[in-house]
């Protein structure tokens, strides 16, 4: 979930902050086919989290990373990577031994 801290508006004490939600955007949804391995994954929105699976990867929430289109989950760094018109066009994959694992996203039908 991505999020900005805002205060609460309790009255006493050190002001209190709370995470709100960022909405998501729809531009990561789509099915990512892999460049060199033989892999397919799937990356929804539910509500205002990001979730990416696979064969062998169950419903794992994407967390947000510092950097813009960028996320984390288990042992990975996701980046999703956009064309001149912005639109996301492929999702590269970071593990601890193996960097630069490159998926395709596949155009809708």
């Amino acid at each position: 979930m991505t999020g900005r801290d805002v205060a609460t508006g309790e009255s006493a004490g050190p002001p209190l902050r709370r995470k709100v939600p960022r909405p998501l955007s729809p531009a990561y949804v789509g099915t990512y086919v892999g460049d060199s391995v033989d892999a397919t994954l799937h990356v929804i929105v539910q509500g205002d989290r990001a979730m990416i699976a696979g064969r062998g990867l169950p419903l794992t929430e994407l967390q947000p990373a510092p950097a813009a289109d960028e996320f984390r989950f288990d042992l990975y760094v996701a980046r999703f990577q956009r064309n001149a018109k912005g639109r996301v066009t492929h999702l590269t994959l970071d593990a601890t031994r193996v960097k630069d694992m490159r998926d395709t996203r596949r155009r809708k039908r």
